[in-house]
């Protein structure tokens, strides 16, 4: 019996069952197994392979995890509990040739293949020609079958399908006109398979399910298939391949629930707090529900793309608009309009001018030369036209006069106030007193 730690379950087992594609490596087909050996029940959830997790790569698709961590089951196992609350016990990877040999040891398996599949890919060296209908399939055909794709439903109906061909493989391995193979199930298995189960724990589970340790042999009724709840439709933006990518989002509250019924070895319930739900939202952006996304230059892209965002002269992302580039008009003077379609004129950077910006710079007060006349040479009389000051003009220029003349303006007497009240007479009707004024006048 396999050893296991944790407030568990009575007889309580789970698995990751992982089958590699064989162009990129990727774990194309990945399910976790919880086997109940008290009550011989067997739950089967296959996750699909386009689930969106929480990783800084573009393309974030669960199938991705084993080849970009180097091959790396456990890494692949740390994925699978962040979409289902918990890592399962054990790991068993099959590879494709392994399974062509084990249906080729039942001596095929009879499959209603749901519709003619026909694809060719020399690259890959695929080449699949399957008709539909009910036929025994051996150990090529049935790979032919589990890796074809091309279906109007999506990756969901290859999931249902790859599903109900292990059912029907479990079958035929379990019918009593095969009992006498199970010592070639088990070496095959040893040969074939990467497992951290050692051959004794392998040898215990395949008595159990054949009921040689006390207990019933497991039925085929008693064999439950599932898919990780989530939506299968999403999509979102790839920057490496600058195209929309398939997504299937979890639904927290739904894995929570199916989880806990059917595949949770611990008696400690799983809870939607402990899963890293990805979601797509409208505007392309996406988001975790820890709060806390690997991935921010994703949503940067998307910010520049809807505008909000650009990037500037070293290629960093800066939020906001970016600044309008400068023209040129027929004179070659830079400018720009600003938000009411106004012109500024600018520097060839875009800067506004530091005088009137809304003026070109052969019109920025510049006007027509003048010549200024030379200082007069000081007399100690000052200029004529400017008593007490060289220069022309108001302008404040000039050397200042060095002569005691007094000041023309501040001089003069003053002209005090008119009496408030006084009737003031017209210039036709003012009187002179002639008594007084001298002779002659």
């Amino acid at each position: 019996m396999p050893t296991v730690s944790g407030n568990r379950k009575d007889g309580w087992y789970t698995f990751l069952l992982v089958g590699t594609d064989m162009d990129d490596g990727n774990t194309d087909t990945i399910m976790v197994v919880s086997y109940d050996t008290k009550n011989q029940d067997i739950n089967i959830m296959s996750i699909p392979r386009d689930t969106m997790i929480n990783e800084s790569w573009d393309i974030k698709k669960i199938n991705s995890v084993y080849s970009r961590t180097g091959n790396s089951i456990d890494s692949l196992a740390n994925r699978i509990q962040k979409l289902i609350g918990f890592k399962p016990d054990f790991y068993v990877k099959v590879e494709l040739e392994m399974f062509v040999k084990l249906v080729d040891l039942v001596e095929g398996v009879e499959f209603d293949v749901p519709q003619d599949m026909n694809y060719d890919d020399d690259w890959q060296d695929l080449h699949i020609h399957l008709k539909e209908g009910v036929q025994v399939l051996d150990g090529e055909h049935a790979m032919q079958l589990v890796r074809f794709r091309r279906y109007n439903e999506g990756d969901i109906k290859r999931v249902e399908v790859q599903q109900d061909f292990m059912k029907a493989l479990i079958k035929e391995c379990l019918s009593i006109k095969h009992w006498g193979k199970i010592k070639a199930y088990i070496d095959l298995a040893m040969e074939s398979v990467e497992t951290d189960l050692d051959s004794g724990s392998v040898v215990w589970f395949a008595a159990n399910v054949l009921g040689l340790n006390g207990v019933a042999a497991l039925k085929m009724e008693d064999v439950n298939t599932f898919t990780l709840p989530g939506d299968y439709w999403g999509t979102a933006w790839s920057r490496d391949t600058s195209q929309q990518q398939s997504y299937v989002t979890i639904y927290p509250r739904q894995v929570v629930e199916l989880v806990n019924e059917s595949f949770n070895p611990y008696e400690q319930k799983v809870t939607t707090s402990m899963l890293d739900a990805m979601s797509i939202l409208k505007n392309g952006d996406i988001a975790s529900s820890t709060g806390n996304l690997r991935d921010t230059r994703h949503n940067a892209i998307m910010a520049v793309q809807r505008g909000e965002a650009y990037y500037d002269s070293d290629g960093k992302v800066v939020y906001g608009t970016p600044p309008a580039k400068p023209k040129q008009d027929e004179l070659g003077n830079w400018y720009i309009e600003d938000e009411d379609g106004y012109i500024v004129y600018t520097d060839e950077n875009g800067e506004p001018l530091n005088s009137d910006p809304s003026l070109p710079p052969d019109e920025l007060g510049v006007g027509d030369p003048i010549d200024l006349p030379s200082n007069p040479t000081d007399n100690g009389q000052g200029s004529t036209s400017n008593p007490g000051n060289t220069g022309t003009g108001n302008t404040g220029t000039g050397t200042p006069s060095t002569n005691n003349d007094p000041d023309p303006i501040q001089d003069q007497p003053e002209i005090p106030d008119p009496v408030e009240d006084e009737p003031m007479l017209p210039p036709e009707e003012v009187y002179v007193d002639t008594s007084v004024m001298p002779d002659g006048i």
